[in-house]
């Protein structure tokens, strides 16, 4: 397949993809939710599938369709109840603790990887997806509560700046960022997407604040224009090192296993953690913002 069919492969796949999930995310509720399930099933199949087809360990195979089950649970528990996240994942890492004990020293490396995953994509993925459901006092926009914003916010970071620094990167890059895990990453394409992200995020927050008539972050109300330009600034800039970061995990991930992408139910684009992996990084250090400004409880 030529460049050009590639490039047109991924933008059809892309507008598939935002004709059916942008009308779910709008809509909410349980629909989403079980979309979200869903994705989380086959990221976490992907992940630990690449595991097995380096390993070979035929006796344990049946967890690539068992495990993916817990990840989606976990996600779940995200959409009923954001606050019981991070309890359920550190009660699956001690069950997970409990089988190296009692599984032989062979399964070791498995349960590490298994630890890994189950965070990565049920508390990841299920982080971000609990920001939908988000309900703050007050906020309304469009008919809307504030989990749709602020979804949309940490989508529209990301976006931002995996687009910023692909093209700057393309066009100005000379310096490799991390040769050994990506080679065609560079250093002036991340500066270059830190800060394209952090522009439009900021002018997403203001634009939208505005719109609304108060705060999407309820605790700037009583802030000064000056101090909270500067603080959602700097918030913007960790979610964007963290989208950049989560693109380095999963292609070392990638590079360890020796495969190109982990699936292809997303044509041009590649599996659920190819599509995703930025986003979720990104969800969970706002997920992380958010608790620790006292909003989730």
């Amino acid at each position: 397949m030529t460049e050009m069919n590639k490039a047109v492969q991924r933008v059809i796949t892309g507008i598939v993809m935002a004709v059916v999930f942008v009308p779910l995310v709008i809509l909410g509720s349980w629909p989403f939710a079980l979309l979200a399930a869903a994705l989380a099933y086959i990221g976490g199949y992907e992940l630990v599938k690449a595991y097995f087809d380096q390993e070979k360990n035929e006796k344990a195979a049946w967890l690539k369709y068992v495990f993916p089950l817990g990840v989606s649970s976990i996600v779940l528990i995200g959409w009923l109840n954001p606050a019981a996240l991070l309890p359920i994942t550190l009660l699956c890492t001690l069950g997970l603790a409990f089988l190296m004990v009692v599984l032989p020293y062979q399964s070791m490396n498995l349960i590490f990887f298994l630890a890994f995953a189950m965070q990565y994509v049920g508390l990841g993925l299920g982080a971000l997806i609990s920001l939908r459901y988000v309900d703050q006092t007050g906020f309304s926009l469009f008919k809307q509560n504030a989990g749709l914003y602020l979804f949309a916010f940490v989508l529209v970071v990301t976006f931002f700046t995996d687009m910023g620094a692909y093209t700057i990167g393309r066009h100005f890059g000379k310096r490799k960022f991390a040769p050994n895990i990506s080679p065609n990453k560079t250093k002036e394409g991340a500066v270059g997407g830190l800060i394209i992200g952090v522009m439009v995020g900021l002018i997403y927050y203001l634009s939208v604040s505005y719109l609304a008539k108060t705060e999407l972050l309820p605790v700037f109300k009583e802030w000064s224009p000056f101090a909270k330009t500067l603080i959602i600034s700097l918030m913007l800039a960790l979610l964007s090192m963290a989208s950049a970061i989560g693109d380095l995990v999963t292609s070392k991930i990638k590079r360890h296993f020796g495969i190109k992408d982990y699936g292809n139910i997303f044509p041009g684009h590649g599996g659920v953690m190819d599509r995703f992996d930025s986003v979720i990084f990104s969800g969970m250090m706002f997920y992380l913002i958010y608790y620790l400004m006292g909003l989730i409880a």
